[in-house]
């Protein structure tokens, strides 16, 4: 069981990567800055470091936690 909650954590990160790579989403959501590391896990956008302060009860990093229940569709 654990192999397969590895499996789909690794699957979710590649597809959060894909979209993160896509020219829309390396532009900050909130304030259009370039350079986005966090998503705003209610609405599913993706935003900047300053942004991400604002909306640190909604955010997660994308490097640092592991995601485990998204849809990547």
């Amino acid at each position: 069981m654990a192999t397969s909650r590895r499996k789909q954590e690794e699957r979710n990160l590649r597809v959060l990567r894909e979209q993160g790579a896509l020219e829309a989403n390396r532009t900050c959501f909130d304030c259009r800055q370039r350079g986005t590391t966090y998503i705003n896990m209610t609405i599913g956008s993706f935003v900047c470091t300053s942004c991400s302060g604002l909306l640190i009860e909604i955010v997660k990093a994308v490097a640092i936690n592991p995601l485990t229940s998204i849809d990547p569709s």
